[in-house]
C-alpha cells in the first residue's frame, strides 16, 4: 500500500522566519509573471556557461557572449571549418577545439579571459585539460612513436612526459595524478 502525504503548509509563516511565505508547490515564484528568455542561435555548435554569461561557439568557429537581454557580442572572429569537437576546461576559462584540416586534425585552444587562440603542434592527435584547468595534456604523433606532453597554461611552458607505443590514441585527464590513454577501435 502506498501512502501519499500532501503538504498543506503552502502559505504559512514559520516561527522565527522573516515573514516570507513558503512556496512548496511546484510552481515558480511569481507564477503570473512571464518567463523572460532569449532564444539562442540555430547555428550553434556548442555552448558553455560562465559567471559573465553564456558563450556560444557557432558552426564556423566564431565565439559569442550573451549577457542578459543584450545582443550577442562577438569575442572571437577566428573561423574554423570542419569543426569536430570542443571541450571546456573545468573552470570554463579555456576552450579546446578540434577540427579537420585536409586529412589531419588541429587542436587550438582559446583563453576566454585574454580572448586569444593558441594552436597546439600540428602533429597533435588528442588533448584534454587538467582537473585544475591550469594545464593541458596532449599527444603528438611522431614516426618514432607517440609522445605525451603537458603544457602549463599559466607559465606557457611545455614538458615531455612519456613516450607511448600505441597508435590511434585518445587521452582523458582523470585527476591530478592520472591521465587515461586508450587506443581507438
Amino acid at each position: 500500500m502506498k501512502t501519499f502525504i500532501k503538504n498543506e503548509a503552502q502559505n504559512t509563516d514559520l516561527p522565527g522566519s522573516s515573514g516570507v511565505k513558503n512556496n512548496t508547490s511546484n510552481t515558480p515564484a511569481g507564477k503570473n509573471e512571464p518567463l523572460k528568455y532569449k532564444k539562442m542561435s540555430d547555428d550553434i555548435f556548442s555552448y558553455f556557461l560562465r559567471e559573465d554569461g553564456i558563450y556560444e561557439m557557432k558552426n564556423d568557429g566564431k565565439i559569442y557572449l550573451l549577457q542578459g537581454s543584450l545582443e550577442p557580442q562577438e569575442i572571437s572572429d577566428y573561423r574554423i571549418n570542419n569543426l569536430y569537437e570542443i571541450k571546456t576546461s573545468p573552470d570554463n576559462n579555456y576552450l579546446l577545439a578540434s577540427y579537420r584540416d585536409n586529412n589531419d586534425y588541429k587542436f587550438p585552444y582559446f583563453d576566454v579571459k585574454k580572448k586569444i587562440w593558441t594552436p597546439l603542434p600540428d602533429e597533435t592527435i588528442s588533448a584534454d585539460f587538467s582537473p585544475s584547468s591550469k594545464e593541458l595534456a596532449y599527444i603528438i604523433e611522431r614516426n618514432s612513436g607517440n609522445v605525451l606532453f603537458v603544457k602549463d597554461l599559466i607559465k606557457n611552458q611545455t614538458r615531455e612526459i612519456a613516450k607511448i607505443n600505441l597508435s590511434e590514441v585518445e587521452l582523458k585527464w582523470l585527476d591530478t595524478q592520472k591521465i587515461l590513454i586508450t587506443e581507438k577501435e
